[in-house]
């Protein structure tokens, strides 16, 4: 058919185009007449596509604004109008908590007291008017908006005017996760914004089902919800647990709400349901998950730095080599269950650093057996051959050195943040969906399959990347009914040679 050769695209065309097709009309019509440049015929054109091609500008536009992924922004935002989502998100701060040091017997904070980070200068304000005492959490939220206001646990800030009998500086709450402030973000884009429509017109909410408490959910002012998951009648009819993840400020982020997020989605959304339901709202845990590669660099890209690379792969799981001792960022001690490869003098090999998202490379300056399974490492500190800063954990994996392993990250970040949270049973009482997670796979997947790693495939450094750790399809774990559910997140990575 003729429709199958259609190239989807709406056709306008040029002004020369016009101006063209006006002087053969005339033509066609006085034969005899002068049509070229200067004639009347050639300056009628000229006026007629001066009238025209506005008009075929707007039928243009309004053609192109038909699909989603075509929409411009004025679009998208008409588009969430009509089906009457949030409007597209606002940029906002970073949220958390920050401990103060008080006076015996505490001291009232005010919602809308202020503080800021001497160092960079953001703003940012308590969201609970209360009595606080010494050593307790003030939540706070940030005035400034954007992924900048993320501020790391331990960042000291300072009342912009402390109440009386609270010390000017409080420290950044370190969060069960290991963060501090987070959350913040920019405006929302419009990959986001179609994500939330298609979503949005997947499961039409309605009567308080599981589409309207994602709705309210999502509505919530002030948290950049990324995906709402539900959990019909987890305790019988009339019950609804639902946990959400955000959308990450940067690849990697932490998608994990915390307490002040949480909170504020449950005095929005649960204060426009029906008063006879009853709604859960639950933590989102995140569950580290190591991963390791084998990968063979295609001809011409940058392959492993060493020869006879360090450490060899002798297998995952629990013959995987592992920091067990650590010194500072130049000294510590691995082991392995078989007997592990000295190290040769030079030998370069690299951790990765779960906070950058990173490679870090050290060298091997000298190295001693400690016992028949533990080496003690001592790494070179001249002329930049190792990293300085990077301090590996107890549990880090060393493995051989490239300068294209830093490739490999995104992908590998990619797969992980196309996931949902996982079940809250298994097995489940019926074939129904009761106490199943709403919106089901493949919407959010919660295992990490062969599909989930598509994008490694297209790395042009490498040709061959073979996942080792975990044994794919890996599960999320099942998390605990109306408490948490459980997110697998990236943990350690580490690449060998094929």
């Amino acid at each position: 058919m003729a429709g199958e050769t259609l190239t989807g695209d709406f056709y306008t065309p040029t002004r020369e185009q016009i101006v063209d097709q006006y002087q053969r009309d005339f033509k066609f019509r006085q034969p005899a007449a002068r049509v070229g440049d200067g004639s009347l015929a050639f300056i009628r054109g000229n006026v007629i596509a001066d009238t025209l091609l506005p008009v075929y500008a707007d039928a243009a536009s309004i053609a192109n604004d038909v699909g989603l992924d075509d929409k411009s922004t004025a679009g998208l935002d008409k588009e969430l109008e009509r089906i009457g989502a949030p409007p597209r998100f606002s940029a906002i701060g970073g949220s958390g908590y920050v401990t103060i040091v008080a006076s015996a017997g505490g001291a009232t904070i005010f919602e809308g007291d202020e503080l800021r980070d001497p160092q960079s200068g953001l703003r940012f304000q308590c969201v609970a008017t209360k009595r606080y005492f010494d050593g307790e959490e003030v939540p706070i939220e940030g005035i400034d908006t954007g992924d900048q206001t993320n501020l790391p646990a331990g960042t000291v800030l300072t009342w912009t005017s402390k109440r009386p009998g609270v010390a000017q500086k409080c420290t950044v709450f370190a969060l069960p996760n290991g963060l501090g402030l987070e959350g913040g973000r920019g405006e929302e884009t419009n990959a986001e914004v179609i994500d939330r429509i298609k979503a949005a017109k997947a499961v039409p909410p309605a009567a308080g089902n599981d589409a309207e408490v994602q709705r309210f959910v999502a509505q919530t002012p002030g948290v950049p919800v990324q995906a709402v998951f539900t959990y019909p009648a987890l305790y019988g009819p009339g019950t609804t647990a639902y946990a959400f993840t955000l959308a990450p400020a940067t690849a990697g982020a932490s998608r994990s709400p915390n307490a002040v997020q949480m909170a504020a989605t449950r005095a929005y959304a649960i204060g426009k349901l029906p008063k006879d339901d009853n709604i859960i709202d639950m933590l989102v845990i995140e569950v580290p998950t190591d991963l390791m590669l084998r990968v063979r660099w295609s001809p011409g890209s940058v392959g492993w730095l060493d020869a006879v690379q360090w450490p060899p792969f002798v297998g995952g799981g629990i013959n995987t080599m592992k920091v067990t001792s650590v010194t500072d960022a130049l000294n510590f001690e691995v082991t392995t269950p078989t007997v592990p490869v000295v190290p040769q003098v030079g030998s370069t090999f690299a951790f990765f650093d779960t906070l950058s998202k990173t490679f870090k490379r050290k060298r091997v300056l000298s190295s001693s057996v400690v016992s028949p399974f533990v080496l003690g490492i001592v790494c070179d500190p001249s002329n930049g051959a190792s990293d300085l800063d990077f301090v590996p954990a107890i549990g880090d994996t060393p493995c051989p050195y490239s300068e294209s392993l830093d490739g490999l990250v995104a992908p590998v970040l990619e797969a992980f943040a196309g996931l949902g949270p996982g079940e809250l049973f298994d097995p489940f009482f019926d074939e129904g969906l009761r106490q199943k997670r709403s919106p089901a796979p493949p919407a959010w997947p919660s295992e990490l399959s062969s599909k989930s790693f598509r994008a490694l495939d297209e790395i042009t450094s490498a040709s061959t990347v073979l996942i080792v750790d975990p044994t794919i399809p890996f599960p999320t774990p099942v998390g605990t009914p109306g408490v948490s559910v459980n997110l697998l997140v990236l943990g350690k990575l580490s690449a060998f040679a094929v």
